[in-house]
């Protein structure tokens, strides 16, 4: 999990689901600064295209995970227009339980 925040992802409930945490502050580097998402990559040793970013503010997540050669996943919880201005991603989805389906989790 790539996060600008701060959050603990164990105490809500999502720590089960992914192997590291990179938080920008640690990092330092925030989405949607390339230098964040080569990070993780890096500290995983795999290439971008082998990732997939999920997130939902599009600038921060979508277009900045696309622009480093990681396909996406938009989470758009309320059915949101997409910013014309972007490349759309490769999936779209409602919740969790739908992105989980998506990975095969």
């Amino acid at each position: 999990a790539l996060t600008n925040g701060t959050g603990d992802l164990a105490a809500i409930g999502l720590g089960g689901y992914f192997p590291a945490v990179f938080m920008a502050g640690d990092i330092g580097a925030a989405k949607p600064d390339a230098r964040a998402f080569r990070t993780v990559c890096t500290a995983l040793c795999l290439e971008p295209a082998a990732v997939l970013h999920a997130g939902d503010p599009p600038p921060n997540d979508v277009d900045a995970a696309r622009a480093v050669g990681m396909p996406a996943v938009w989470m758009d919880r309320g059915l949101h227009a997409w910013p014309r201005a972007l490349a759309r991603p490769e999936h779209v989805v409602a919740d969790m339980a739908a992105l989980a389906a998506l990975v095969g989790a």
